[in-house]
Order: structure tokens, then sequence, then C-alpha cells
């Protein structure tokens, strides 16, 4: 079941992606958000590479990239992880 709380996990690089892997595993509705050019030491298991090819799986859960935020419940309901490229959410506060 879809939890109703949705997580907005700050990048998609490998510590971030495991730490999306594993809520999204307990139900947790996630979106990761990306900077435009993401760099990971370890791109095998970052949700971030999909910012490059639309798609990126880590242990068998689908990252897709979306143009919209809109877009992203679409991408729950296929039990995927949206991901959001949003320079502004980077900005430092």
């Amino acid at each position: 079941m879809l939890s109703e709380i949705t997580i907005c996990v700050k990048g998609g690089g490998d510590i971030a992606s495991g730490v999306a892997w594993r809520l999204h595993q307990c139900g947790f509705r996630v979106l990761i958000t990306e900077i435009p050019r993401p760099m990971a030491v370890r791109r095998k298991v970052a949700f971030s590479e999909a910012v490059y090819d639309g798609h990126a799986e880590v242990e068998g859960v689908e990252a897709v990239l979306i143009r919209e935020a809109n877009d992203s419940l679409k991408v729950w309901e296929q039990g995927e992880i949206p991901q959001f490229v949003h320079p502004e959410c980077w900005k430092a506060y």
C-alpha cells in the first residue's frame, strides 16, 4: 500500500539512493530532486543516472526522470520513483 506521505530526497547519489530505496520499500512516496548534471561516485547504485538515461534501476527499484512535478503521480502508481531536475531546490538557505 502506498503511503499518503511524500518524502523528497535531495539528490540521487549512491548514499541518497540507498535512503530513497529503503523509504520506497517501506511504502512511502519518494520524489528525488536532482541538478542538471549530477555526479555520483558509484554510478551503478545511483538513481542520479536517470538524469542522463531517463531511468535508473537500483536493486529492482526503478527511478524515472519526469519533466513536470505533476507527472509524479503516474510514476508512483507504477511503483517507481519519480526524479525531477530542479536546480532551485539546491540553493543554500
